[in-house]
């Protein structure tokens, strides 16, 4: 979900589809878009233990 700050809180924007993973790091905001670090599931991953680091872009109004 994507959310923007107004005021002292946050108003809902929209879903962010096929955005998944543990462990969110090294996030960078530009114009636009942001771009995030998360940890997802490899092909021999247990569903308890992702190990895999995936960068997500999420473009932004």
């Amino acid at each position: 979900m994507l959310f923007e700050a107004v005021g002292s809180g946050f108003r809902y924007l929209r879903d962010v589809p096929n955005v998944y993973g543990e462990s969110p790091r090294g996030a960078t905001f530009q114009r636009g878009q942001i771009k995030v670090t998360l940890t997802t599931l490899g092909p021999n991953d247990a569903r308890c233990c992702p190990s895999v680091p995936k960068e997500y872009t999420i473009r932004t109004p």
